[in-house]
């Protein structure tokens, strides 16, 4: 008999239900115990699923008890090495605002499709925010297989059911516009002059600003004109005389050398007799400064110039597309851009491409069609 019968003080009826088997594995008898089911039932349901496990993987599963919260805690000590430091650091942010009280509380082999769709479609938070969750917990899911945790991943599964902002926001900035805020920074303190060149070290190159604010002036070769990119701001959110570097980038491909356009050298060698210290993009003090306050002090300045929405990350796209506009072909991008994966360039000339097939489109309608052409709701009134 494998299904036994236990007295029990504490259950009401005086007794539960115990499974008790043995079974073999490679050669090697092992046994099988579990009690306290309070029905024959539940225990002949459990001894099947656990004999069906064997027959499956030809020994028992172990179950995982943790909560998710716990799975993120041992993916972030693991297995989160891969990435760079403020990948991470953008994925905790993430898992912290959104998460951490909400599902990451339950148990993680509880959380299946439906549950974590739920999720989504209830929670207050942006398109954009769900679209960070999702790869956040894909992460999480993904270790959670490879551990046997659990057997699949359902983030692959789940939909943003948000709505997207219709809005064609501009993610990038016209020349113009770049040298507006410039100019203004210019104008400002010595800070406000050290977030000016970082800007235009964005603007011609494209670095990402933990990268913009880790160069030192040893990095710029103003005989053979190349930028040599090895390094990145280590440490988000502290003060800037915690702030250091590591040389470790986001990919592989990140670390390279650059060429040195003429129209920032001529800035940087000005900016070099102006800055005494070896760090280029510095505070008053030669200290490094931090990616999120130098980002907050340029947005706002940005928005009183009438620059809407500006983000350093916007002066990447703004070097693909002046790349795209003038015919540069897409392997060359994504070298100069430094993405390890081409479709990453193909991404974004694939959307400016329907962008500008749309204005063409329009511009022709435009000439044959005049604006003031009634609407179709006043066509069909007047005829």
């Amino acid at each position: 008999m494998s299904i036994l019968k236990v007295a029990s003080k504490k259950a009401k009826n005086g007794y539960t239900f115990k499974v008790d088997f043995r079974y073999k594995t490679n050669g090697i008898t092992t046994r099988y115990v579990k009690s306290g089911f309070l029905t024959k039932k539940e225990a002949k349901e459990h001894e099947e699923d656990i004999k069906a496990q064997i027959r499956l993987y030809g020994r028992v599963k172990k179950i995982y008890n943790g909560t998710l919260n716990m799975c993120f805690d041992e993916w972030l000590k693991v297995d989160s090495n891969q990435l760079a430091p403020n990948t991470i650091n953008l994925y905790k942010q993430t898992y912290n605002k959104y998460v951490k009280n909400t599902i990451g509380k339950e148990k993680l082999v509880n959380l299946k499709y439906k549950e974590i769709q739920a999720f989504i479609n209830k929670s207050n938070i942006s398109y954009d925010n769900c679209i960070a969750i999702k790869k956040v917990l894909n992460m999480v899911f993904n270790f959670a297989v490879k551990n046997e945790y659990v057997e699949n991943n359902p983030i692959q599964f789940i939909k943003n059911t948000k709505v997207k902002d219709k809005k064609d926001k501009n993610n990038y900035i016209t020349f113009e516009e770049y040298q507006t805020l410039t100019n203004k920074l210019n104008q400002g303190s010595f800070n406000d002059h050290a977030i000016s060149i970082a800007i235009s070290i964005g603007y011609y190159t494209g670095l990402r600003v933990s990268e913009i604010l880790a160069l030192n002036k040893n990095d710029f070769d103003f005989i053979n004109n190349t930028i040599s990119v090895t390094k990145q701001i280590a440490n988000r959110n502290t003060k800037a005389k915690e702030t250091t570097t590591k040389n470790i980038l986001k990919t592989i491909s990140s670390n390279s050398l650059l060429p040195l356009v003429n129209e920032l050298k001529e800035i940087l060698l000005v900016w070099f007799d102006i800055n005494p210290y070896e760090v280029v993009v510095c505070n008053k003090k030669g200290l490094y400064f931090n990616p999120v306050n130098i980002q907050a002090k340029a947005k706002a300045i940005a928005k009183t110039l009438n620059i809407e929405g500006f983000h350093f990350h916007m002066l990447r796209h703004t070097l693909i597309t002046n790349l795209y506009t003038n015919g540069v072909d897409v392997k060359t991008t994504q070298e100069l851009a430094r993405h390890s994966n081409i479709n990453t360039t193909l991404n974004v000339y694939t959307h400016l491409e329907q962008k500008n097939n749309f204005k063409a489109l329009s511009s022709v309608f435009d000439k044959n069609y005049p604006k003031n052409t009634p609407k179709i709701q006043e066509r069909e009134m007047l005829s």
